[in-house]
């Protein structure tokens, strides 16, 4: 080989090894930074007892990121040990920090107030009222619905059951109207399928 290739060639590895040493060091500050957020955020029990959860969780993600970066000449194989611990701890507070999912009917009750009249709309306290409202009567009718499965030795859910449940809890007009509704619902998902 001519001295210019093995000169650039001594060239790329050291711009290699200068990568590895910023990529290695940008992992530590990370999760230095992000470890001493979390210290001032949670308790001292309560981080001890997010550490074992968030390891075991991370950890596949670590591998993957790791053999990414092998993949893909980004990292070699002597530092996957060393990264894929950083990585682990760079990735934990994403886990610990995840929100608990809620259900909402907000942005239907809104949709449908606007659908009637364009022109007036709904408080917030009047919205969070129609939303428990609809929340504890899908409830409702989900029990009595799961009920009914239960005194008939069943395994599914069937449109009759929660026909059955609706006549069980709404009454009057009410009751016909979400009838009328849910036939109509039933027959549409039936053409369509």
């Amino acid at each position: 080989m001519s001295k210019r290739v093995l000169k650039q060639a001594a060239q790329l590895g050291r711009e290699f090894d200068e990568k590895k040493e910023a990529l290695k060091e940008a992992i530590e500050d990370k999760a230095r930074k992000v470890d001493g957020k979390l210290a001032d955020l949670a308790e001292p029990n309560a981080k001890k007892a997010a550490k074992p959860i968030a390891k075991k969780a991370v950890k596949p993600i670590a591998k993957k990121a790791v053999e990414f970066l092998q993949k893909h000449g980004d990292l070699s194989s002597d530092v996957s040990d060393v990264a894929q611990s950083q990585a682990a701890s760079f990735l934990r507070p994403a886990i610990v920090r995840r929100r608990r999912r809620s259900e909402s009917y907000r942005l239907y009750i809104t949709r449908l107030v606007k659908d009637l009249d364009p022109a007036s709309g709904i408080t917030q306290s009047g919205l969070a009222v129609m939303d428990n409202l609809t929340c504890d009567l899908f409830e409702r009718l989900a029990h009595a619905s799961t009920d009914l499965i239960k005194v008939g030795k069943r395994l599914t859910l069937s449109e009759r059951d929660v026909e059955a449940a609706v006549k069980l809890h709404l009454k009057g007009e009410l009751r016909r109207e979400c009838e009328r509704e849910a036939r109509a619902a039933v027959k549409r998902f039936k053409t369509y399928q």
